[in-house]
């Protein structure tokens, strides 16, 4: 099963989100920007762990277990405010970063 879940999230990693022009699209909308940091949280804990948990769970278990660099990033996706958005340049790292 893990590995089923794995290949799964690599598949929409790779399917999704790697085209650059579809994500750079997406990512121009600022209010998806959150969307995107929180999935990808998600999506690194069940690369790491083999279990899917909310958008929240998942962005916590980031701030505390990935470097502190992202964390301003993650912070900004948890506020979910139309006075807060993720950096545009910095989402996308994030995402190139999740990438296995």
């Amino acid at each position: 099963m893990f590995r089923d879940l794995r290949d799964a999230v690599v598949s929409l990693l790779h399917g999704w989100w790697t085209p650059a022009s579809t994500c750079r699209r997406l990512l121009d909308n600022p209010f998806y920007r959150p969307y995107a940091v929180l999935t990808m949280c998600r999506m690194r804990y069940t690369l790491q762990y083999g279990v899917v948990v909310s958008k929240p769970s998942g962005a916590r278990w980031a701030q505390a277990a990935l470097d502190a660099r992202w964390t301003p990033l993650i912070q900004a996706a948890l506020a979910w405010s139309s006075d807060i958005v993720p950096d545009l340049c910095e989402t996308l790292r994030f995402i190139d970063d999740t990438r296995p």
